[in-house]
């Protein structure tokens, strides 16, 4: 048999803290929904981005000159959350 030890709450303080870090952790697991979604349509948008994008600018531009331009147009997207 397993004993599961309980906190002894001995003062007014402590509830007050058990409150705080229990209405805490709900808040922050609430809000991992909210990042979720944020992120999924962050990821559509982006999609879109990459993929048109780069055919646009494939054929606005001279065939010479089209790796470079691309080149620069992607790799902002590593540069870009590396410098913040």
């Amino acid at each position: 048999m397993r004993i599961i030890a309980t906190p002894s709450l001995s003062s007014v303080s402590d509830y007050y803290i058990l409150y705080y870090v229990v209405h805490t952790t709900v808040h922050i697991l609430a809000s991992r929904y909210v990042f979720i979604t944020a992120q999924l349509l962050h990821g559509v948008g982006a999609a879109a981005l990459v993929t048109l994008g780069t055919t646009l600018m494939d054929e606005s531009v001279s065939k010479a000159s089209a790796p470079m331009y691309i080149g620069l147009f992607e790799s902002t997207f590593i540069l870009g959350p590396a410098l913040g």
